[in-house]
């Protein structure tokens, strides 16, 4: 019998617009990167990962992952799952190893179909987070890069529905553009920065005025994006950072590495949760910003687009 093929890989991501946004109905537009995780799977005598038992504690996603795509609870899998996706720097690697080990699981059935990949991965980050969205297991799954509105638009890739919300999610063009990741070195502390937002935004209309701002940037940050405009695009990124600081998710090391990168680049931002974390930088020159980033303390990495998403591996 010929031995089955099930080494798959799916990227990791950046945000570029939407940050925060995304959890009160805003538009959200990431961008897959070539950052990986290689996933596995085979029937085997026992649930594993990486030869260690599978732990709902330790794995609740793999966990996740096993239970909405393995039927056949008589016949163990096990899963070897791989990152080349930098420690700490906040590239969605729990939703790509997601991604890549419901692939890995749908390729033991010789299949991969990237919508049921992808609604299967939110259904399992939905179960452990219970306030995610859509967008990272969308953008993994899919690569290159998309947009998710709460508005279904025309010809969305899928669409999602959660309770009383909704999303619709759609392929998007990704200029040609370097972009560079400064990593603080500074954990970001996602539940805790994420809650003090919530909660702000609750209690407080100025964080309501300012959370309009930033769908307003999005919408702005999509529409440069279309006409590929890259000073426009880096104007806003800055301009949507500020918007972050405002609202709760900064930090200073994350100031001083855009700050550090704004003689060199069209704009910068945070990615991700903040309170740490990392920064993005939109440059012609991703060298230089690369050598600044470090001068400033960071650890830097260029970014990749990742034309392709969830793939079966030679």
């Amino acid at each position: 019998m010929t031995k089955k093929n099930t080494h798959v890989s799916a990227p990791g991501r950046v945000i570029l617009f939407g940050d925060y946004a995304i959890d009160f109905g805003g538009t959200g537009i990431a961008m897959a990167v070539e950052h990986r995780v290689h996933c596995k799977a085979k029937i085997d005598s026992s649930f594993m990962v990486n030869g260690k038992d599978l732990d709902p504690k330790e794995h609740p996603y793999t966990r996740g992952a096993v239970l909405q795509a393995w039927t056949d609870m008589d016949r163990p899998i096990s899963i070897d799952r791989d990152s080349n996706i930098p420690e700490g720097t906040g590239l969605g690697e729990e939703s790509a190893s997601t991604v890549a080990c419901l692939g890995a699981i749908s390729m033991i059935h010789d299949h991969m179909i990237f919508e049921e990949v992808a609604r299967n991965a939110f259904e399992v980050h939905y179960d452990v987070e219970k306030t995610v969205t859509p967008l990272d297991v969308s953008i993994s799954t899919h690569g290159k890069g998309a947009f998710m509105s709460c508005i279904e638009k025309e010809n969305p890739l899928w669409t999602f529905q959660k309770n009383d919300r909704q999303w619709s999610v759609h392929d998007l063009n990704i200029p040609d553009m370097n972009l560079v990741l400064g990593y603080t070195g500074i954990p970001s502390p996602e539940k805790e920065i994420t809650s003090k937002i919530h909660r702000f935004y609750e209690r407080n209309s100025f964080a309501r005025d300012i959370m309009k701002d930033m769908f307003q940037i999005a919408a702005e940050g999509h529409e440069a994006l279309a006409s590929e405009d890259l000073e426009l695009i880096g104007q806003l990124m800055s301009k949507y950072h500020k918007s972050l600081v405002t609202i709760g998710a900064g930090h200073p090391m994350l100031d001083k590495l855009v700050k550090a990168v704004s003689r060199h680049s069209y704009g910068a931002k945070l990615t991700g949760s903040g309170g740490g974390g990392c920064i993005i930088a939109l440059t012609n020159d991703p060298e230089r910003v690369s050598q600044e980033i470090e001068k400033a303390g960071g650890k830097a990495f260029a970014l990749e687009l990742a034309a392709e998403g969830l793939k079966l591996e030679d």
